[in-house]
């Protein structure tokens, strides 16, 4: 044998070494040359276990479970197929239908298209042999008819706000069973600013008009107690040209006959403060301030009368700095107002329901 095919081992019992074959079969056993003790050889293979089992209708049981599992997969697998099968019919059909409808639509506008392009050049051949057309008679006849229904104030030619206010305007003086001042109210009330207060009296067989409007209606950023100005100068100047725009609609609608006067006056909402007493704190001015409360006061009046009424001949077309210039200031309520920061806790953002003044 070769050397190789020994190895030593030492005797678990007596510590003798041992010369011992590598190989001497499965499960074979060393004996000891000087004890006699047996040992175990490490170099032997074992043979491979086999599972046991104790009771054969175990593996019965496994096989039936797995069975079973795999009936239940293949139930829900089947569902699951069933599910997606019938949504995607039904999808397939949603979506035959929209395209069957958008079919129809885009039909339809190819037949309207079609007619609509067909009635065009229906008419341009009717045109292109009109011979009064080609030579303008028929638009001038057009434009003669539509100058007369005009000229007669036809209510379907009446495209704006203040076309629409002029024919009922005329409908007001024509009405016997409107007297001369209440059409002339209600004719200023549709040429005033919107929530503007008016009031006509009869003074020395003509009119006294009134006209109070607030400044929020016509300016922005000026609803509330609150205002985009800095100073009481600024402020004026934009309150003199909204009270110019103001005198120019109303003699622009209202005409200047049968007028004695015509007084417009501006609105804003102040804060009505008493002034802190001599010897008052800072803290106690300012509490003093804050208690005060939102008032609707008039800050400015202007007149306007005949005479210089009858100096402007189109009112239309009058600029504000004429108006300005002929315009009398009946009451200036500037050199008593202050601008300060706001610091009351009162809500911003709209003018209180209360009356104007004149």
């Amino acid at each position: 044998m070769n050397p190789s095919d020994f190895y030593i081992e030492a005797c678990p019992g007596c510590r003798q070494l041992n010369r011992v074959p590598r190989f001497r079969g499965r499960d074979s056993l060393v004996r000891c040359g000087r004890c006699g003790r047996k040992f175990g050889n490490p170099f032997t293979t074992a043979a491979p276990r086999k599972l046991a089992t104790s009771d054969p209708r175990v593996g019965w049981a496994v096989q039936g479970f797995a069975a079973v599992c795999f009936i239940a997969l293949c139930v829900v697998a089947f569902g699951e197929w069933t599910r997606l099968t019938r949504v995607k019919h039904n999808l397939d059909e949603q979506i035959r239908r929209e395209d069957q409808s958008h079919a129809g639509i885009l039909e339809e506008r190819r037949v309207v298209f079609e007619k609509r392009l067909g009635d065009s050049e229906t008419i341009h051949r009717a045109r292109m042999g009109d011979s009064n057309y080609l030579s303008g008679a028929t638009a001038s006849h057009r434009r003669d008819v539509e100058l007369l229904r005009r000229t007669a104030h036809d209510p379907a030619y009446a495209r704006s706000v203040m076309e629409t206010n002029l024919l009922q305007m005329e409908r007001l003086g024509k009405d016997p069973r409107v007297s001369a001042r209440d059409a002339l109210a209600e004719v200023a009330r549709l040429a005033s600013p919107p929530g503007s207060r008016i009031e006509v009296t009869l003074q020395d067989n003509l009119f006294l008009v009134k006209v109070a409007f607030r400044m929020s209606s016509l300016s922005a950023q000026e609803a509330g107690a609150v205002t985009k100005h800095h100073t009481p100068a600024e402020m004026r100047r934009e309150v003199e040209t909204l009270s110019a725009q103001v005198i120019r609609e109303l003699f622009d609608y209202c005409g200047t006959r049968g007028i004695a006067r015509l007084q417009v006056s501006c609105n804003h909402a102040v804060h009505q403060s008493l002034e802190p007493p001599d010897g008052s704190t800072e803290e106690e001015s300012r509490y003093l301030r804050a208690r005060t409360k939102v008032v609707m006061d008039r800050l400015y009046r202007v007149g306007f009368d005949p005479a210089a009424a009858s100096l402007i001949a189109d009112w239309r077309r009058a600029s504000v700095s004429q108006i300005v210039a002929r315009m009398k200031v009946d009451y200036d309520g500037f050199d008593r107002l202050t601008i300060t920061p706001s610091h009351f806790p009162t809500p911003q953002g709209r003018d209180p329901d209360l009356t104007l003044k004149f």
